[in-house]
């Protein structure tokens, strides 16, 4: 698009300025032809009608309006005039995707800022021009929608936020880097007794994290010291999973005795992977906090703060 410009001292002359195009930088043209450039970056040359010389430029006044002004001579010239406060609120509209799409939304919204304000420059029928700025600002909005919904389908684990879980009947809270799925299984011990397990588990980035909570019978917490059962239940654990422990500690959790201990393992394809345990038992209660690391793959903070936050409650 191209803007022309009455200047003193070039009568009869055609002097314009052509916008930036996709791939292209705005141009000062004299007569149809591109001016001559200067001595500094930017600066062309513009020869009055007397013949003497004058320096010009292009000056971006605002990054969203495609429109710049023409200094000649340190005298600014305003190509058109400026956009209303309305049509900036119109073709401003997408930004409100910068604050509540993300990164996308960012992205997308900052080009839809700039395509109204295009659109608004051009040589459109003016009510054309609100109408296709809303059909912009509506597109793009639609397209950050599916697309943010398409990714949070294909990748989930992007989108996954730590979160507290907290379980009124378990009497525990506990950080964890995603939402945990609870279930709720029956367990038969060795005493002929059954045990309910209730558990919460997910898995994010390839790693698998797992908690649970049951109640001992009381004939048995009566007849087993703590770390009896306690050992117990690493060996169960350690057993269920055809590994070695590598690693056992006694470990306590506001004077409830605990146990954390390290598995490593195979799984089906013989593939090693590392299993860290955490228990405790609380009166009767037996908690048990699992972290599934595949091979290579070390603890992270997700990890640390899934053991460091986990806290009971008094009965």
């Amino acid at each position: 698009m191209l803007y022309t410009v009455a200047l003193e001292g070039f009568e009869g002359r055609d002097i314009a300025v052509e916008l930036a195009g996709v791939f292209s930088a705005p141009r000062i043209l004299v007569d149809g032809e591109p001016a001559p450039k200067g001595q500094k970056a930017g600066d062309v040359v513009l020869r009055r009608n007397d013949g003497r010389e004058s320096v010009a430029r292009l000056r971006t006044t605002n990054f969203l309006d495609p429109v710049p002004h023409l200094i000649v001579d340190d005298h600014s010239y305003q190509l058109v005039e400026p956009l209303k406060w309305y049509q900036w609120i119109w073709g401003g509209l997408p930004i409100v995707l910068l604050f509540s799409g993300g990164a996308l939304g960012a992205l997308f919204g900052s080009v839809g800022v700039i395509i109204n304000s295009r659109l608004f420059r051009s040589q459109m029928n003016p009510v054309l021009k609100y109408l296709a700025t809303a059909g912009v600002s509506l597109g793009l909005g639609v397209a950050v929608f599916a697309i943010a919904l398409a990714l949070r389908l294909a990748v989930p684990d992007w989108f996954a936020r730590p979160e507290t879980l907290t379980s009124v009947d378990g009497r525990f809270t506990v950080v964890t880097p995603l939402h945990l799925v609870q279930q709720i299984q029956d367990v038969d011990l060795p005493t002929g007794d059954t045990l309910k397990v209730t558990s919460y588990s997910g898995e994010r980035a390839t790693i698998g994290y797992y908690v649970s909570y049951a109640d001992y019978p009381q004939s048995v917490i009566r007849t087993n010291k703590p770390q009896t059962l306690l050992q117990g239940s690493r060996d169960g654990v350690s057993e269920n999973l055809g590994g070695t422990i590598t690693q056992d500690t006694e470990i306590v959790l506001d004077k409830h005795p605990g146990r954390e201990f390290i598995v490593t393992a195979k799984d089906d394809k013989g593939k090693p992977f590392t299993v860290r345990v955490r228990l405790y038992i609380v009166g009767a209660r037996l908690y048990e906090l699992i972290v599934w690391l595949p091979e290579n793959v070390e603890s992270n903070k997700d990890v640390e703060t899934f053991f460091s936050t986990f806290q009971v409650s008094p009965e």
